[in-house]
């Protein structure tokens, strides 16, 4: 069997560890058919280190998150977005580019507007062929 990836940002780990179910259900249905990844920036909205996130690193050991770097690829990529969009928030546009690049087939997000407004302007001969999934 062939796991689609599924790109996760830091909406997903914030509602989660505030107690969401939704997220928690969502989450464990789609783990067995997908490879969850986590773009290694997302890591700074959520995580603080020490018993402040006990909660989130508990839910990267759970599903079983793959860590993917954010390289200097992404950041042009980011930029070109951001220019394109007229849009200001560089780790959601960081999150487009990683999702770009890692081929994933789903990013589940808490804010699909503007992640699917960063996809759309994806120039060509990119991977934008993904589904933007509201976690909310």
């Amino acid at each position: 069997m062939i796991l689609s990836r599924t790109l996760l940002d830091s909406g997903v780990f914030i509602s989660a560890a505030r107690g969401d179910r939704s997220v928690a259900a969502l989450m464990k249905a789609s783990l067995g058919s997908s490879i969850a990844i986590v773009g290694a920036h997302c890591l700074a909205e959520f995580y603080r280190g020490g018993g402040r996130s006990a909660r989130e690193a508990q839910l990267l050991n759970r599903w079983r998150v793959e860590m993917v770097p954010v390289v200097s690829e992404d950041g042009k990529l980011a930029g070109a977005l951001l220019a394109a969009t007229r849009r200001s928030n560089s780790m959601d546009a960081l999150v487009v580019a990683v999702a770009s690049r890692s081929r994933v087939g789903r990013i589940f997000t808490s804010d699909p507007g503007d992640i699917g407004l960063l996809r759309e302007a994806l120039p060509m001969g990119t991977h934008r062929d993904f589904v933007v999934v509201d976690v909310r």
